[in-house]
């Protein structure tokens, strides 16, 4: 239960961010002010699905397994009610988000695969650095970075993805399974690539 309380809330606060994100007219303000929910999660120590997913790699066992399942459950739930609170408000929004679903409805599963990848290593750097940086002004630094990087290079953010096409109202559940893998690949890749250097190193060191 825990988890899954900490999870609605990460979704949650992701919708947020979406949402300042769309009625922002200036985007690099918008994906500024976006990174502020990241930045909420980590310092809360919510459990987001893309921030924990690489780490199954030094995990790997039913506990951690299951908590990331309940974790996107979680997630999902939280950015569901998010969107029906949202379309009950005066906020004029629809109009773009059905845009900018739309557009991702329209592109090919490979393309939004290999765009979700590139999301899920961010999101595993993003939150790897805030873990081993230890001054706090890095900390921030590297969450806004972060967020800023994978929403102006347009990669998929499968929770973002996930409110966006609530709130529009055109959830396809293939297109959004597909993003929800290539963020666990991209998430799993770069932390089994960061431990095999770190491996390397040491090895390095000892000879």
């Amino acid at each position: 239960m825990r988890v899954l309380i900490k999870s609605f809330l990460s979704g949650m606060l992701v919708s947020m961010g979406c949402v300042i994100y769309l009625m922002c007219p200036d985007k690099i303000v918008g994906g500024f002010l976006f990174s502020f929910a990241l930045f909420a999660i980590v310092n809360m120590k919510l459990d987001l699905y893309t921030g924990k997913i690489g780490y199954l790699v030094l995990n790997c066992n039913w506990k951690y397994a299951r908590d990331l399942g309940t974790a996107l459950i979680g997630n999902f739930l939280g950015t569901l009610l998010a969107a029906v609170m949202i379309r009950q408000t005066r906020l004029d929004i629809m109009a773009l988000v059905t845009t900018v679903t739309q557009a991702k409805l329209n592109d090919s599963y490979i393309s939004m695969f290999i765009l979700a990848i590139f999301c899920g290593m961010l999101m595993f750097l993003g939150v790897d650095l805030f873990r081993s940086i230890e001054n706090y002004v890095g900390k921030t630094i590297s969450i806004i970075f972060v967020v800023m990087i994978f929403i102006f290079s347009g990669f998929e953010h499968c929770i973002a993805d996930i409110f966006y096409f609530n709130l529009a109202g055109n959830l396809n559940v293939l297109t959004l399974l597909v993003v929800i893998l290539g963020n666990t690949v991209g998430g799993m890749l770069l932390c089994y690539l960061c431990e095999k250097a770190k491996n390397k190193q040491v090895e390095e060191m000892t000879v």
